[in-house]
């Protein structure tokens, strides 16, 4: 694939992000000639979160726009794998370890978690 039709599937691949509203300066987009991949992180640009069904439909648009490319997501916050008929995407978790004198706790924290609820956790580890 020429660099020129690579520059095309990357610029196609951006507008589709724009139109569903992702906030692109969290979002990397390389293309080689079998691949385009994204990485970072998917977030909406401004309020509202995305759902797994909005992800999946923005990929599943993303991979019939861009042209003779894979579509591979290697994203911080969500798991996605690609299926014949789609993508099946779960937002991840983020593990926390928090270490006190000498002992360690592990946190699981997702972005709906409130931080006031996360800081009583801890609290009450630390008892």
């Amino acid at each position: 694939m020429s660099q020129q039709k690579q520059y095309i599937n990357r610029v196609t691949a951006k507008s589709v992000l724009v139109k569903h509203g992702a906030d692109m300066t969290r979002v990397r987009i390389t293309c080689t000639p079998t691949n385009l991949y994204l990485d970072g992180q998917l977030h909406k640009d401004g309020p509202g979160q995305f759902t797994p069904m909005k992800v999946g439909a923005l990929l599943k648009e993303m991979q019939q726009r861009v042209t003779n490319v894979a579509v591979i997501c290697n994203f911080d916050n969500w798991s996605i794998e690609k299926t014949a008929s789609g993508f099946i995407v779960n937002k991840k978790r983020i593990r926390i370890t928090y270490t006190s004198g000498g002992h360690e706790d592990n946190f699981h924290i997702s972005e709906d978690d409130l931080m006031r609820d996360m800081l009583k956790d801890i609290d009450g580890k630390k008892s």
